[in-house]
């Protein structure tokens, strides 16, 4: 079993990476690589309205930027070693397409998932599809669509606005951000059915998609040369579903969750 868990990760990162290469194979002449690499603290892990981890985690990530592809990655561990430690503990790596024309900015690639000793419980290592459209006007009004393609074949839309307030010009910023999120019922009861991370039939389903997450998130980046941030952060996230936060309230989850974060970040 452990031998096809490691040929199922080997086999995504490979595919993964095939698509990287052929990406930045078809950049332009013109474009120059840039990267950027980060380490981040926080007080929780929360994606998507799923509250993953209560606990510190950390999340380190490394992006290669060679316009218009970009890829990334990114992962979560947590800070402590807890019973379902191997649950909480994931990998992302994604890769991207920009493409701009005017004020109209558009973002497709996929995403592979991969998770700790996935064998052990329901999480499987997939990969998701996503396309995302900017308009590049005051509060940068975005929408993106999620889709897995490798394990419960679910959906998931994100509709957010984003704006930012130079406070100190070049040094110091604020940047706010709000998220609204939702699942058709397939990637509902895939991230909210419980109890979670077990094999065994789920006692509660989501009955249908729904309206899933609101997440408010702010950050204050501050810049210490060219080449070297910090950036402090606070999000709140609220779920919405009447229906799932009462399901997650009787089995004594959390529905709502406030965490702080500080990442250093360096560019190059």
């Amino acid at each position: 079993m452990r031998e096809t868990t490691a040929r199922q990760w080997l086999t995504v990162l490979l595919c993964t990476a095939s698509f990287a290469a052929s990406g930045l194979a078809q950049a332009p002449p013109h474009s120059m690589l840039e990267g950027e690499a980060a380490l981040t603290i926080a007080g929780a892990h929360v994606w998507r309205g799923e509250i993953v981890s209560v606990e510190p985690v950390f999340q380190p990530s490394a992006l290669l930027d060679f316009d218009p592809w970009s890829f990334t990655l990114w992962g979560s561990w947590e800070l402590e070693h807890s019973e379902a430690y191997s649950q909480r503990s994931r990998f992302h790596a994604t890769l991207d397409h920009l493409h701009e024309s005017g004020e109209h900015i558009f973002r497709s690639g996929l995403t592979a998932f991969l998770y700790q000793n996935s064998f052990r419980h329901s999480l499987k290592n997939t990969v998701e599809l996503f396309l995302g459209y900017t308009l590049d006007r005051a509060l940068l009004p975005t929408l993106i669509a999620h889709y897995d393609i490798g394990h419960f074949n679910g959906l998931y839309v994100a509709g957010s606005a984003s704006h930012r307030f130079e406070l100190i010009p070049d040094a110091m910023a604020l940047d706010i951000r709000a998220n609204v999120g939702w699942g058709d019922r397939a990637y509902a009861r895939d991230k909210f059915s419980l109890p979670r991370y077990t094999r065994e039939r789920p006692e509660y389903e989501p009955s249908g998609a729904a309206f899933l997450d609101l997440t408010l998130r702010a950050e204050a980046p501050l810049r210490f040369s060219d080449r070297f941030k910090v950036v402090p952060g606070i999000s709140f996230m609220r779920l919405l579903d009447t229906e799932i936060r009462n399901a997650l309230r009787d089995s004594g989850l959390d529905a709502d969750k406030t965490s702080g974060s500080l990442t250093l970040l360096l560019t190059f």
